[in-house]
């Protein structure tokens, strides 16, 4: 069941999704979502991003961070009523994303991830787990290609 708080924190996620072509505003409206941010003025959104609309205190943003378009960023997993094939559990965990990282269009961050400074997240991956700073990661599931720094 979604709570009120869920309902209006969700309209404001997609209308910072929508109003990404105004510079800073999609940051703003997320710090007001409850996204942790080290520094909002310092993150670039592009078009189409989503950043979790049921749990959005979840995730923590560090400075320099570049989300390209369509990249969705989710912490927590949706379960229909009675399902039988996920379970019957909704997960719901956090997620970090280290100093500039660069996360590629239409990427998937999914629950529990946890990005180290300096990754790059190549376009279409799908990325859940811990990585180490300064690493390539792509495909799905993500895995860490190379390092980005020698």
């Amino acid at each position: 069941m979604i709570t009120f708080k869920q309902y209006v924190v969700g309209i404001l996620g997609n209308i910072a999704t929508f109003f990404s072509f105004v510079p800073f505003l999609p940051n703003i409206i997320h710090k007001i979502r409850g996204v942790k941010f080290a520094n909002f003025s310092k993150v670039y959104f592009s078009s189409n991003v989503i950043l979790d609309n049921r749990y959005p205190e979840k995730i923590k943003i560090e400075k320099g961070v570049v989300f390209a378009t369509g990249s969705l960023i989710t912490a927590h997993s949706f379960v229909p009523k009675n399902n039988k094939v996920v379970g019957k559990k909704e997960i719901i965990k956090s997620i970090y994303i280290g100093h500039n990282v660069f996360i590629g269009a239409n990427a998937i961050i999914l629950p529990g991830t946890y990005l180290a400074e300096g990754c790059y997240v190549a376009a279409g991956a799908v990325v859940s787990g811990r990585f180490k700073k300064d690493c390539l990661i792509a495909g799905n599931p993500a895995i860490v290609k190379r390092r980005t720094k020698s």
